[in-house]
């Protein structure tokens, strides 16, 4: 049973926010002979270090003061100077986006400005399977006016929030239809948005109703419960009256350094 939406009045920080793609003193750099990406965690990256040794960007990560220690390093050989200038145009850089900076699974889907407030819930392009809007039911199980925007990088890859937000909503067990899934609310250039990452990893799923998250911090993995034919994130985005918005559209206006988003606690509904 998907979890009601539950508001709360003052929302605790999550553990999670350690790291942010934007905000802060994060410093990047380019790692000369070192490679130190054996520095990572062994749950940053997940299934992802042989791709990383072939596709990598040449980028050195440190984290925020009071963070875990991580280091990336990756090496530069055949990365292109448009994925590079992705990488190294990072300032500070949410839980989620450490581990996904490495992959750099389709860097031609989308174009994410990492110096923008409003984020794509990857760092770096991945592929986009499915857009909002009439279509042909997948399987013959989906819908066939699709309300969100299908993201299929592989399952358990790290999915960042979209925006500094206050989690209102978590189905933590698979029960079909949009499967284990969080809702976040936004307070955008003065207006209300939800978002919903549906369709996670189950066990991933570990936000509770009321933390404080910042954008690109983890919000989940991807997974393939509830109503999905093949690993996938499933975003949807809501108005302030549950209006179900064109999520492309609305990432790609909102991915710029001259949006504003207010912080949670100032901004979270009562």
């Amino acid at each position: 049973m998907e979890g009601a939406t539950i508001r709360s009045g003052r929302p605790h920080r999550s553990g999670k926010t350690a790291l942010r793609f934007a905000g802060g003193a994060l410093g990047l750099g380019i790692a000369g002979s070192v490679a130190a990406f054996a520095a990572l965690p062994a749950t940053a990256v997940p299934t992802n270090h042989d791709r990383v040794a072939e596709t990598g960007a040449a980028a050195l990560v440190q984290p925020a003061s009071g963070a875990p220690s991580q280091t990336l390093t990756v090496t530069g050989e055949g990365t292109s100077a448009r994925e590079r200038d992705s990488v190294y145009s990072v300032t500070t850089v949410g839980s989620a986006a450490t581990a996904n900076l490495a992959t750099l699974v389709d860097n031609g889907a989308f174009t994410n400005n990492l110096s923008a407030p409003v984020q794509w819930p990857f760092p770096v392009g991945v592929a986009i399977t499915d857009d909002f809007g009439p279509r042909v039911s997948p399987g013959g199980i989906g819908s066939t006016n699709h309300m969100g925007v299908d993201f299929a990088p592989a399952q358990g890859t790290p999915i960042g929030a979209i925006a500094d937000g206050v989690v209102t909503s978590v189905t933590s067990t698979d029960n079909g239809g949009l499967g284990v899934n969080i809702t976040l609310e936004h307070v955008i250039d003065g207006a209300t948005y939800r978002s919903v990452y549906a369709h996670m990893l189950e066990g991933s799923a570990t936000l509770q109703v009321g933390a404080v998250v910042g954008v690109g911090d983890q919000i989940g993995q991807v997974g393939n419960t509830g109503t999905s034919t093949g690993p996938h994130l499933h975003l949807e985005v809501q108005d302030s009256a549950g209006q179900k918005l064109d999520g492309l559209a609305f990432l790609k206006q909102y991915n710029t350094p001259s949006t504003v988003v207010s912080p949670p606690l100032q901004g979270a509904s009562a």
